[in-house]
């Protein structure tokens, strides 16, 4: 069997996801909570929430975000959730697909 791979090979289809989770430490619910992500070089992630409210004293509200973006390039992820005019910021994380697993496979045939 012999396999033969033509053309350049290109690096795509780059993407990543994950979980926020917003924590309500006052002794009042919050009411009409909007979660946001943003990457510093891909912009805006889309945002999943199941409400935009958070019981009090502890409550969680846990969301998942996901982006496609164009490239492996390193940058930086940060969420915020607002509330009443409020941004309530996470500190930037690094973003690296320096350990990525590919998902590509090539298929040979005898």
């Amino acid at each position: 069997m012999t396999v033969n791979l033509a053309g350049a090979t290109v690096d795509s289809d780059w993407a990543m996801n994950g979980t926020i989770t917003v924590t309500n430490n006052t002794p009042i619910a919050a009411s009409g909570v909007v979660i946001t992500d943003v990457l510093s070089l891909s912009g805006a992630a889309t945002v999943i929430w199941p409400s935009g409210n958070i019981p009090a004293n502890g409550g969680t509200l846990v969301c998942t975000y996901s982006k496609s973006v164009t490239s492996g390039a390193d940058q930086t992820n940060t969420a915020a959730a607002t509330l009443a005019g409020q941004n309530y910021n996470s500190p930037a994380m690094p973003v690296s697909f320096a350990s990525a697993r590919s998902r590509r496979s090539t298929t040979a045939s005898p």
